[in-house]
């Protein structure tokens, strides 16, 4: 298996095997008190252990306790991080808490939490997390606000069928009542060629399939199913979250398996929230 970044906005995975398997998890807040570290090093064992690549889809980090940041409150700001250096602290503790892991690590996206950093303070955090965990490899590889994940299975010895993903952090409100579904459909309408669309930002958590008609490059007709995933955070709902009246939310992420097969590869997903 080989993981090569295209250009900035794709990353391939070329694979000798009938399947590919993911874990895509996203909003893991690893630096903030109320992130559910547990649940986390749980399902990454799981993935590491069972030959899952990890996608991450933006904010790792919280990063809230910068002094620029309305958020902030200095009650919840760990001990390990009372330092002059705190941006280099939460790096450091993030790259300590993912090194078992580094070698599954597929790629990890920007989000809010780590744009707002860039913006303010100059740095990008994304960047700098992957660059500790790479070694000699090139990957964890750093992507922008969305990208897309090629999956491309070596068939015969030769061709090659392929399996796009296409990720985006999400931007907006909660959406209380659809829970983001509506912008999905929207979404989806500018979207193409894509098999599977994942999002988080929201920390809501669903799937939506949708059976769509096509002709393949022979003329062949076919069906084939197109998934829409909201992944969750890893975050339990905190004094702020309660303070503006958010609703608690799930936590976990996705598992995703894509088989190989002509002329449509399949795609199986199972979300796994606590």
């Amino acid at each position: 298996m080989d993981i090569v970044r295209k250009n900035e906005k794709v990353v391939q995975i070329n694979v000798d095997a009938p399947e590919q398997k993911y874990l895509i998890i996203a909003d893991l807040h690893i630096d903030s008190n109320h992130c559910d570290r547990k649940l986390l090093i749980r399902m990454l064992d799981h993935a590491a252990n069972e030959g899952y690549l990890i996608v991450v889809v933006g904010d790792a980090f919280d990063l809230m306790q910068n002094t620029k940041d309305p958020r902030a409150n200095k009650s919840s700001l760990k001990d390990e991080y009372k330092r002059d250096d705190y941006l280099d602290a939460v790096k450091d503790d993030a790259t300590k808490t993912l090194w078992p892991y580094r070698e599954h690590i597929a790629m990890i996206l920007m989000g809010n939490h780590e744009t707002a950093v860039l913006r303010h303070y100059g740095t990008n955090m994304t960047n700098r997390l992957c660059c500790a965990l790479q070694e000699s490899r090139s990957w964890p590889i750093p992507m922008g606000y969305d990208a897309w994940l090629m999956t491309k299975f070596k068939w015969a010895g030769k061709s090659y069928s392929g399996h796009n993903t296409y990720l985006w952090h999400g931007s907006g409100g909660a959406a209380p009542v659809t829970k983001g579904v509506i912008k999905a459909a929207r979404q989806n309408v500018w979207l193409e060629g894509v098999d599977l669309s994942v999002m988080g930002h929201s920390h809501n958590a669903w799937h939506v399939a949708q059976r769509v008609k096509g002709l393949t490059q022979k003329g062949e007709s076919y069906e084939r199913t197109v998934h829409t995933v909201m992944v969750p955070s890893f975050k339990f709902q905190g004094e702020w979250e309660t303070s503006v009246g958010m609703e608690p939310k799930p936590r976990g992420g996705a598992w995703v398996t894509i088989k190989r097969d002509k002329p449509i590869n399949h795609t199986n997903v199972v979300l796994q929230l606590e």
